[in-house]
């Protein structure tokens, strides 16, 4: 990368690791670029800082005020000006987001950034709506405007977020990356499927497991392995209770977070990984990459954009409507016959599309085009 790398700054925030962090901090270290991170260090997994230590790129940890909605929150004037002024030495902002509040105030310093959108925020409290709303069409949609690029990772997603379809014109596909050099197939499909995720009810996991009660009767050796850190404390409260009271304690596994080693070890020799979101709160999921690329068929609500792309044009999988447990459970024994199948087709289709020295090449000759501008 060379002189790409000395112009310019990856900027995340960080109050949890999910598929933002994963993507942002993966590519920072492919590319030798340095990474600016807005959240509580101590609370990031040691995966993610022995990675980091790996590749020996700069991390600047900027220490939060405190939180709003899982959300990192600084409230000190000087700490935005400090962070302004850091960001100016900084030909390219890389910023990951949105990140609410801080992440807008701050590009608004005159920086030149490329925005990696990853999400439309959605909310389920109907009060919280309305803050979410006010503050879409009024910080972010502006944050968007001011963006030199703004990239988002499929076309479906693109046509549907309601504040991409307004700034289409420079919005550019950045697909997700995975390391398919490393991640092979065993094709061991043992009776076994999986979720991977954070534990909040925007994921519907509870219509997950209803769907397995139901597809378990049916195959008395399937069990079903929740891989994820309990944010929601009273949503994993009632994920567990719901387990214990439908006797399936032998059959659920909570494994809380998992290393991402450990976790890929589990998804290799399983036979479907799932992701039961029921709201917009995904716009697709890395983890359905790696599992595709380990030929593990794959099923997903169609109110993921990503995933449904992904599935049409992979035949990967099976696309199920959000909330149906009944649908989930009939897909999942439509796979569970030949998941071979299915799974050779995603590999296929994730080598040719989502490799990283593809995203990395993508990438590089936006930074370059942005760069000459």
């Amino acid at each position: 990368m060379g002189y790409i790398s000395s112009s310019i700054l990856t900027f995340i925030p960080f109050p949890y690791h999910g598929g933002l962090q994963e993507f942002a901090i993966k590519l920072a270290c492919r590319l030798r670029i340095p990474l600016l991170v807005i959240g509580d260090k101590y609370s990031v997994p040691n995966d993610v800082i022995e990675e980091l230590r790996g590749h020996r790129i700069k991390v600047y940890w900027i220490q939060q005020d405190l939180s709003m909605l899982r959300n990192p929150l600084i409230v000190n004037p000087k700490i935005y000006y400090r962070i302004a002024r850091f960001l100016k030495e900084y030909d390219v902002i890389h910023f990951h987001g949105p990140f609410p509040i801080v992440g807008d105030i701050l590009l608004r310093n005159n920086a030149t950034f490329i925005f990696t959108y990853h999400y439309d925020i959605e909310l389920r409290n109907v009060a919280l709506r309305v803050i979410a709303s006010a503050y879409n069409h009024l910080l972010l949609s502006e944050t968007l405007r001011k963006a030199k690029v703004v990239t988002a990772s499929s076309k479906y997603f693109i046509e549907e977020s309601p504040y991409l379809k307004r700034f289409s014109s420079k919005v550019k596909i950045l697909p997700l990356g995975v390391d398919t050099s490393s991640l092979i197939p065993t094709f061991k499909y043992e009776p076994k499927i999986v979720f991977v995720g954070r534990i909040i009810p925007e994921k519907g996991i509870d219509v997950l497991i209803r769907a397995f009660e139901l597809a378990s009767r049916s195959n008395l050796e399937l069990k079903l392995f929740v891989i994820g850190k309990p944010v929601d404390l009273r949503y994993w409260s009632h994920l567990r209770q719901y387990i214990w009271r439908k006797g399936l304690r032998d059959k659920v596994i909570l494994t809380g977070y998992l290393p991402r080693d450990k976790m890929i070890e589990v998804l290799k020799s399983s036979s479907i990984l799932v992701l039961p979101s029921v709201t917009k709160l995904d716009s697709f999921g890395i983890v359905l990459l790696e599992a595709s690329s380990l030929a593990i068929p794959i099923i997903s609500t169609t109110i993921v954009p990503g995933a449904r792309e992904l599935i049409e044009k992979a035949q990967n999988g099976i696309l199920i409507p959000p909330g149906d447990h009944y649908a989930l459970a009939e897909a999942m024994k439509k796979i569970l016959e030949n998941p071979r199948e299915y799974g050779l087709r995603g590999r296929e289709y994730v080598v040719k599309h989502h490799d990283w020295n593809i995203v990395t090449q993508i990438v590089q000759q936006m930074y370059k085009l942005v760069l000459q501008v």
